[in-house]
């Protein structure tokens, strides 16, 4: 079984079109999968992971703290490497190219993404440890304003399961994305394992980036489906530049000027307004 690619980064980042881009590729992301091309069998262990100390996935602090500690890290190795047997590897591939269970064969190139990946990382690095990790990042404000429009017309308010008091507002959900972009960037130690890529160069330039990412993960270029691009929206490229609210501009005028945002964006931005 080859090793598998892991998707980290942010909620509304873009990891779930980074999933269905790479999906043209033929990257497997198992039998049994959400919306988001999650699969829930990885979410389930990701639950666990979180649990133990119980963290919420939006809690950096808790997050931070809970995956820093060595023995918390080796517990955890321990459980993924008690549930994620040939079993469990099974029923994942369950549905790939209607292989048979326990089929030993080549499976192809596969993977799972989770935001909250971001934190438990170094554990499944440590079953996977050839895993190739891609590091999905989207500037600041839009990951607020997005989250925050999620967060803030949910049906369920705060009857829902996975509700956040902290990202009812826009300064709560960049706090959030402060934690995980850092935490992110802190992982793994070998550079050669971790690809960054940027959501609004990959809208600005889809099909060199995903070359760019296609050869890092040793894809099959002629694989591709050269259609997939027909589906991205460019226009949710720093689409806080367009906001028409009073409310997300005053967020974004004042957000720009954020630490984490000036280190990671202020080439990209300032050369987006000057093209503008």
């Amino acid at each position: 079984m080859n090793a598998p690619i892991i998707i980290i980064g942010m909620h509304r980042s873009g990891t779930t079109l980074v999933a269905r881009l790479l999906e043209a590729y033929g990257v497997y992301w198992g039998s049994v999968t959400d919306n988001y091309n999650e699969a829930v069998s990885f979410q389930v262990i990701n639950d666990l992971l979180m649990g133990v100390d119980g963290c919420a996935w939006d809690d950096g602090y808790c997050l931070d703290h809970s995956f820093s500690l060595p023995l918390r890290l080796q517990r955890g190795q321990e459980m993924v490497k008690a549930i994620v047997d040939e079993q469990f590897m099974d029923l994942y591939f369950r549905n790939h190219q209607n292989r048979e269970p326990r089929d030993t064969g080549e499976l192809g190139v596969w993977g799972f993404k989770d935001p909250r990946n971001t934190y438990t990382l170094p554990v499944w690095l440590h079953r996977f440890p050839q895993a190739k990790v891609i590091h999905v990042i989207r500037n600041g404000i839009d990951v607020a304003r997005s989250l925050h429009k999620r967060e803030t017309t949910r049906p369920e308010g705060q009857a829902h399961p996975h509700y956040s008091e902290r990202c009812q507002t826009l300064e709560g959900c960049l706090e959030l994305w402060t934690h995980y972009v850092r935490r992110a960037e802190r992982h793994p130690p070998e550079s050669s394992m971790l690809f960054r890529l940027y959501y609004e160069d990959l809208l600005e330039n889809p099909r060199g980036q995903m070359a760019k990412l296609a050869e890092y993960l040793e894809l099959d270029e002629k694989a591709l489906d050269q259609t997939v691009f027909n589906q991205l929206d460019v226009s949710r490229r720093f689409a806080f530049l367009a906001a028409s609210d009073v409310v997300d501009q005053r967020f974004a005028e004042k957000a720009q000027t954020h630490e984490l945002m000036t280190e990671l964006y202020q080439d990209r931005l300032s050369r987006t307004l000057s093209d503008n």
